[in-house]
């Protein structure tokens, strides 16, 4: 059976992760406080373009995990953990940025660009796997597989 998608106009998704210097917007425990930043990590497809009721392009910023950074002095592995754990409490959330935000402001780093297979391209352009499935599969790769 054929399935009747139009291969030839589907744009196959760029999926990137980006961190985004949240710092600001934490209140950090006193005994926490050799944090130096706090970021949310979020997966982003680059080619998924959503217009907010206005002419600006936007991205939508589906939150993954958040991290932190410290300074290269700390080695406290129960510090380190600590600290972890107190982050993990905390709930982060998704949200839209335009798209010339994400790529120019400084609080915003791209970090890497997910390695699609030729298969998984090939299976999303045939249609035997679907946006969703996709997304979900490189999501898991992310919360898995950690690069930060």
């Amino acid at each position: 059976m054929r399935n009747n998608i139009d291969t030839e106009n589907k744009i196959v998704p760029d999926f990137r992760l980006v961190a985004v210097d949240e710092t600001e917007y934490y209140s950090i425990p006193s005994e926490l406080s050799e944090i130096k930043k706090i970021y949310g990590v979020y997966l982003v497809d680059f080619n998924s373009h959503t217009y907010c009721c206005e002419l600006t392009p936007s991205l939508w910023l589906d939150h993954l995990y958040n991290t932190f950074t410290v300074d290269d002095s700390v080695n406290d592995c129960e510090l380190l953990e600590e600290i972890d754990s107190w982050l993990r409490e905390v709930e982060g959330s998704s949200f839209y940025a335009h798209v010339s935000f994400v790529e120019k402001d400084y609080r915003f780093s791209i970090i890497e660009s997910y390695p699609f297979t030729e298969q998984q391209i090939k299976d999303y352009l045939s249609g035997e796997v679907v946006y969703g499935e996709l997304e979900e599969e490189v999501r898991e790769y992310y919360q898995g597989n950690s690069c930060f």
